[in-house]
């Protein structure tokens, strides 16, 4: 619920044409929002899951000032949940639930290509063509 939070404070803080990325996001931590509460469900049936997020700190994304800031510190944020995903599933003890962690860290990791991809984008670095297709265009 965090991530989902984040992604929609940064979707609507940045330019149109770069929120999609972070919609698309929420929509993919919806989802791991949903099979954790299933398997709170399934280990505490008689209990409700309570999650209390804490508001966005305005202090920290105050600096945001172009789109590579936002996706910079989006990068960061996913980069920290595959690594924690990771310490779970090395921890657990039960093999579904190591799966289950493991596939979230993957998950995360490919969050973070997306955003990586994203800030390329931004910067104009992404190579989009084998230079070697090059060969023979630039000679004189």
């Amino acid at each position: 619920m965090k991530a989902q939070k984040l992604y929609s404070f940064l979707s609507e803080n940045c330019e149109n044409k770069h929120s999609n990325i972070f919609i698309n996001l929420i929509a993919m931590e919806k989802i791991h929002e949903v099979k954790m509460r299933e398997l709170y469900t399934l280990e505490f049936p008689e209990e409700d899951l309570q999650i209390e997020i804490k508001p966005i700190n305005k202090q920290k994304t105050k600096n945001f000032s172009d789109p590579k800031q936002i996706f910079d510190f989006a990068m960061e944020r996913e980069n920290s949940a595959q690594q924690a995903y990771l310490d779970l599933a090395q921890q657990a003890d039960d093999i579904e639930l190591k799966n289950l962690f493991f596939k979230f860290s993957e998950e995360e990791k490919n969050h973070s290509e997306l955003i990586y991809a994203e800030i390329e984008r931004l910067t104009n670095t992404m190579v989009w063509f084998d230079e070697s297709e090059l060969n023979g265009f630039m000679d004189d």
